[in-house]
């Protein structure tokens, strides 16, 4: 059965449940486990009425207004975290491993810094999805962050690895000094994509060439069926992440792609593909 967590106030302070991970509440008693409020530490049966328990299948549940609850899955490695509601700030931040699922939105810095694992958010995530934090060097490196709404600026931020993948729309800065992975988008997108970006791939399946806007530092290059957008169409075919399947061959595998090279001033080693037609 797993361990679940109903918010007992919405928070004022913020509220740092980090510590709150299915590979540590198991082995010890879960109402004692620590969570901060701003400068203060207590435990966690202080703020959430807990029932069940994560020790056998390592699965937690939170459930509420989290909107002030900041790092859960932080540094998480393994087992299951689910959302029921809102989330705030540093979801995932720097998980290694596990599953993390969001029935819900979530605040600025969705997976920043994560070396692995699978988050996925059925709602809307603010900016710096999977970047790295202020004064961090890199964004994620490894894993993977699934975004059925809309995402907003900065998304991939000095990523290494790893993908993300947008069903929705994204904000201005996607894929900003990105040095290699993976961005996937399905809707529209906001100015300076890829800016000084050394490495790497953003696919934009929901633009075309005739709306794109590719800046002066990228070069048109060549247009074809592409077999890039092609593999990951069918990665995701096979993955668990809820696309529909028509959505896919129409966006991914059916059109001719123009593949756009820079940022010139960084070297022109990553890519931009954009559909002629969608």
């Amino acid at each position: 059965m797993p361990l679940n967590l109903h918010l007992k106030t919405q928070q004022k302070l913020p509220l740092f449940v980090g510590r709150v991970l299915p590979e540590n509440i198991g082995r010890e008693d879960p109402a004692k486990t620590t969570v901060d409020e701003g400068n203060h530490t207590g435990a966690l049966s202080d703020y959430f009425e807990i029932d069940g328990s994560a020790a056998e299948d390592q699965t937690i549940r939170f459930f509420g207004n989290l909107e002030n609850v900041y790092g859960i899955g932080d540094s998480m490695s393994s087992g299951t975290l689910e959302v029921h509601g809102d989330a705030g700030p540093l979801l995932g931040r720097a998980m290694s491993g596990g599953e993390i699922v969001v029935d819900g939105n979530v605040d600025d810095y969705l997976g920043s810094e994560m070396t692995g694992g699978l988050i996925v958010v059925r709602g809307n995530a603010r900016d710096y999805v999977g970047a790295n934090r202020p004064g961090g060097k890199y964004g994620m490196n490894r894993g993977t962050i699934f975004i059925s709404g809309n995402a907003g600026q900065s998304l991939g931020r000095r990523m290494r690895r790893g993908t993300i993948v947008v069903q929705g729309s994204v904000g201005p800065l996607c894929g900003w000094e990105m040095l290699a992975g993976t961005i996937l988008t399905f809707g529209s997108t906001g100015e300076h994509m890829g800016l000084e970006m050394k490495r790497g791939t953003i696919i934009l399946a929901g633009e075309t060439t005739k709306s794109f806007n590719s800046g002066a530092t990228f070069v048109e290059g060549t247009t074809s069926l592409s077999q890039t957008t092609s593999m990951i169409g069918a990665w995701l075919k096979r993955s668990n992440i809820e696309i529909p399947e028509k959505m896919i061959d129409q966006c991914l595998m059916k059109p001719q792609f123009l593949q756009w090279h820079g940022d010139l001033n960084e070297g022109g080693r990553g890519e931009i593909f954009v559909p002629v037609e969608c």
